[in-house]
This record gives C-alpha cells, structure tokens and sequence, in this order.
C-alpha cells in the first residue's frame, strides 16, 4: 500500500492545486524524506553530510514556495501550498517503502517483488473503481462522496 496507492492518491490530489514542475522538484527530495525517516524510525545516525542536504533540501523547498511560481492572488497562493503539502506527504509512504525493504530484505528479484506490488496496489484501484460503479447508483450523492474518495477523484 506505501508505494503505491498512497503516494499515487497524495500525489494526484497535490497535482490538482500544484504545477507537475514543482512536484517534480519536491519528488526529488525523496532521499532526504528516507533519510529523516530513517533517523526516526530505524535510529539511523546522520552524518554532517546527510544534515547538510536535509537543510540545504528544506531552503530550497521554502525558496520554490515563497516565490509564489504561478498564483497571482492569495487564494492561488494557498491552494498552491496545499498542493506542495500534499505532495510532501506523498512521500511518506514512499519512504517507508524503501525503509521496510531495509527491514526485510527480501529474497526475491526487484523487478518481481516490483510486479507484485503495482498488481497489488491495481487490484485495489480496479476494486474501487467496481464499488464506484456499482454503489454510485444506488446512493445519494452525498453518500457517494466515500467511494468517489476511494476512486481518488474528490
């Protein structure tokens, strides 16, 4: 579920009130996100050269967002930093993907236990999707609203 559906729904309701470039830029901070996370889950220790980057990471996501990109009034400015947080949390579970696989090293290919985990995570897109056929019809639309957010379609 971590590498999959969570961080594909985060990111696709962050892409909704962000640019796909400054997404683009704050995926790549996906290494610094392993590495915090690392530190407060596994107690892994951080060199000087990991607490260099997480900080020179973090200015420069607070330099992409002070500098307003495209929002030309305060509410374009808000939803853009709500795209930018959503964004960031999509890589959480992405991170605590690859510090489970640290955890358990499994014996398996990489691009096997990949396979498994994007039929997984497409079982469970195709399941939602199916309930949202089946039940949108047969609820109200405030009802509905549940499986609509399960189809990632807010």
């Amino acid at each position: 579920l971590c590498a999959g559906l969570l961080f594909n729904f985060f990111m696709y309701q962050g892409l909704k009130y962000t640019s796909a470039s400054i997404a683009g830029i704050i995926t790549s901070s996906l290494p610094a996100m392993v590495s915090i996370l690392g530190f407060i889950i596994l107690k892994d220790k951080l060199s000087l050269k990991h607490k260099w980057s997480i900080g020179l990471v973090t200015i420069g996501l607070v330099i992409i967002n002070s500098s307003n990109g495209h929002a030309t009034s305060a509410t374009a400015s808000n939803t853009q930093y709500i795209g930018t947080l959503l964004v960031l949390i999509a890589l959480i579970p992405e991170a605590i993907y690859y510090l489970l696989h640290r955890i358990h090293a499994f014996s398996m290919p990489i691009f096997l236990l990949s396979a498994i985990v994007n039929l997984i995570n497409g079982l469970i897109l195709l399941s939602s999707k199916i309930l949202n056929n089946i039940f949108v019809y047969h609820l109200s639309a405030s009802n509905s609203r549940f499986i609509r957010l399960l189809n990632c379609k807010l």
